[in-house]
């Protein structure tokens, strides 16, 4: 028995809105903490960590809304392709500007779980590859199954 591409995908799409709320989630609850590092200026945009960690939290909550409750698969999917995309420039650019400490992604919320910051960076990381190849792959599956109709569209409507 074969799962059709489309649950699949569909899962795919409920999962990476089920994550992204909590991360989002931790994000907002985070910003709201006293934690020092939040205090200190993010090295790619120049804002405190407190805001942009409270920005990024903002956005993911409404993209995880629109994977859980949304309806167009195409949209769904390209909203997480962008903010994946996003994502891995924002690490590019920490890279650049040679920030080789984890990210805090999570704010403080992964100090209470008593999860370390080098493994809340990596579980990061894996997710972000998740959610990047994941959405790339249904939207290139989508965008073939588009293409292989239209021939066949057009070729039945010059045949008549």
């Amino acid at each position: 028995m074969s799962i059709p591409f489309k649950n699949i995908s569909g899962l795919y799409i409920l999962t990476c809105g089920g994550l992204l709320l909590i991360t989002a989630m931790a994000k907002v609850i985070a910003s709201g903490s006293a934690a020092e590092v939040l205090h200190t200026l993010d090295p790619v945009f120049g804002v405190s960590f407190n805001n942009l960690i409270l920005a990024a939290g903002i956005l993911e909550f409404i993209i995880a809304c629109m994977c859980i409750f949304g309806n167009r698969m195409t949209i769904r999917a390209g909203l997480l392709a962008i903010l994946s995309t996003n994502l891995l420039f924002y690490r590019f650019g920490l890279y650049v500007v040679g920030y080789h400490r984890p990210c805090i992604c999570m704010g403080t919320f992964t100090a209470s779980l008593h999860i370390s910051e080098h493994t809340a960076d990596a579980i990061m990381k894996v997710f972000l590859a998740y959610m990047f190849i994941g959405s790339y792959a249904i939207l290139f599956w989508h965008w073939r199954q588009k293409r292989e109709t239209v021939p066949s569209t057009i070729s039945a409507q010059t045949t008549v």
